[in-house]
């Protein structure tokens, strides 16, 4: 299986790449042989929520915390969150889950910062980033080509970030 990463690509004015498209076939190729690949469902799930289809995005999410082994407490109040909140409230219910996580040492800085960016939080954002870089969380090696933070690409803490990270000089 060739790996696709949905966000990586050159963007037209639309926000849309030519590569989304083909990850959703390579993405569902890969769950036709392994319907339990839990990685696929994640990225799939990225790639819909890139393309604005939430709901399906929401699905994928689901299912992918299914397979990772979340609780069927959390995912189920996830699920909820997004049929009674929408997509706002599927995002609260996940920060709420990803800050609970990281009070017992699991889960990801840069996680929470992007449900934070997601939630139009960039302040929180940013501090959550800088808290990433601190904590030598390898998941900041990839965000200057994430359009999930590309609200916060030109402001100057998301570059200092990237400068500490060695991705600016």
């Amino acid at each position: 299986m060739i790996l696709i990463r949905p966000e990586v690509g050159d963007f037209d004015s639309t926000g849309d790449s030519g590569q989304v498209g083909g990850a959703i076939e390579e993405y569902q190729k890969t769950l036709a042989l392994n319907p339990n690949f839990a990685p696929a469902h994640l990225m799939l799930g990225m790639v819909y929520e890139q393309k604005g289809m939430i709901d399906r995005a929401v699905a994928e999410y689901l299912r992918a915390g299914q397979l990772f082994g979340d609780s069927p407490e959390n995912v189920n109040a996830l699920k909820q969150a997004f049929e009674t909140g929408g997509e706002r409230g599927y995002w609260e219910k996940a920060l709420q889950q990803s800050l609970d996580a990281k009070q017992r040492h699991q889960g990801s800085s840069v996680e929470i910062a992007g449900i934070y960016a997601r939630l139009g939080q960039p302040e929180q954002a940013l501090a959550w980033l800088e808290k990433a870089c601190e904590e030598r969380d390898n998941n900041v090696l990839d965000l200057k080509v994430r359009p999930l933070f590309r609200s916060l690409w030109q402001e100057p803490r998301f570059k200092a970030v990237l400068k500490k990270v060695g991705l600016e000089k």
